[in-house]
Order: structure tokens, then C-alpha cells, then sequence
């Protein structure tokens, strides 16, 4: 086994000049499936916005990691997590998580992440991925399908929501919502009524349990 490694440098990217935004665009782009990952120019603009934080981990001078974080009034959204490929498994993931759950403040914070639920090719992958985040503290949204609203060709994957900072095993409906509603506003730029939206909320129960 791989000995785990100690915790990098880490750096919030504040310069879409800076050399090292390129470095971490070419691992998001090979660490995130095409159909679930914004546009370059979406991740660019990140960095200009209040509401997100674009954190790399370095070390030695390369970019080793990368998380995207959305910073809302609410909730902080954990849009893309991801390390190099011959690092996984040797704790800078859990690294990068503490970052991000640091710069959430007291918010809830929800994780986007492929459900295991689906019978799929990569299922064993996407059910340690789960595992992951819960072993971190996380709980599933219970009941949930939600509908990633990015464009792009072919349905998007079945995605789950996970949920971290919140002291109690269920959330009130009517809350819940809320979070919703802003994930789909300040994340995705989508109008209150859209149907994708619509959808989700109206297959709520009361209250959302957290499993």
C-alpha cells in the first residue's frame, strides 16, 4: 500500500492568467466525465466570482488536486473535487474535503456525486466514491433523484446529493427547498420555474431524511 501523503500546499486561484489554472483545467478535464463538467470559460469566470473558490494543491511546483466550491447565502456546493489519478487512495482527497468544508463556514454542505443506485459499468467506483464522502461525515439525501441542469448531448448520469454539517438526521421540507432553489439560481443561472426543478420539489417528502 501506498504510504498516505501529508498535506500539500494549498492555494486559491485568483488570477485566471496564473500558469497554474491551466494545469488544473487539464486534470479537471481528465478527471470529470464530459457530460457533467462546465465549460472552461464557466471555471474561468469562477475565479472573478465572490461566491466560489478555486483551490489547488500543489506540491513541488505541480498541481496535484483541485476543488471548485460555490459559497452561497445558504449552502456551499462542492462542484468538483478531484486528484491525480496516481494519488488517489492516499488521503489528499480527504485533504482537499478539509479545505472545502473550512471554507464553507458553518453552512451545510452538499456534495454532487454519480448515484450507485444506477446499474451502470462504473457502479463499483461511483459506490466508493460514496463511501468516501461518508467516512468524511456526509449523509445521503434520502428520495432524491436530482437533475444536474447542465446543456450537453444524452441524459446526464443519476446523481445523488450528499449532505454534510447538519446535526440532525432529516431536514425540514420547506428548508430543503430553499437549498434547491439557490443551487439551481446561483450555481446553475436557472429560472425559479424551471420544470426540472419543479420536479424535484414536488417529489419532496416532510421532512427530507438524511441517511
Amino acid at each position: 500500500m501506498d504510504a498516505i501523503l501529508e498535506a500539500p500546499s494549498f492555494v486559491e486561484i485568483r488570477d485566471p492568467g496564473d500558469s497554474r489554472f491551466d494545469a488544473m483545467i487539464a486534470l479537471y478535464e481528465a478527471a470529470i466525465p464530459e457530460r457533467e463538467r462546465k465549460s472552461i470559460a464557466a471555471v474561468r469566470a469562477m475565479i472573478a466570482s465572490p461566491k466560489h473558490r478555486v483551490v489547488i494543491a500543489c506540491r513541488g511546483g505541480s498541481v496535484e488536486g483541485f476543488f471548485l466550491l460555490y459559497v452561497g447565502a445558504r449552502i456551499a456546493l462542492l462542484e468538483y473535487l478531484a486528484t491525480e489519478a496516481r494519488l488517489r487512495g492516499r488521503g489528499l482527497g480527504a485533504h482537499l474535503y478539509a479545505q472545502a468544508r473550512r471554507a464553507a463556514g458553518d453552512r451545510p454542505l452538499i456534495v454532487e456525486v454519480e448515484s450507485d443506485r444506477e446499474d451502470c459499468a462504473d457502479r463499483p467506483l461511483r459506490a466508493r466514491r460514496i463511501l468516501f464522502y461518508r467516512r468524511l461525515g456526509c449523509r445521503r439525501v434520502a428520495d432524491l433523484d436530482f437533475i444536474l441542469p447542465l446543456p450537453g448531448s444524452g441524459a446526464p448520469p443519476r446523481l445523488d446529493l450528499l449532505v454534510d454539517q447538519v446535526p440532525d438526521d432529516h431536514v425540514e421540507r420547506a428548508q430543503f427547498e430553499t437549498w434547491l432553489r439557490e443551487m439551481y439560481d446561483g450555481v446553475y443561472g436557472c429560472q425559479a420555474d424551471d420544470p426540472r426543478l419543479r420536479k424535484m420539489i414536488s417529489g419532496l417528502r416532510d421532512p427530507v431524511r438524511l441517511t
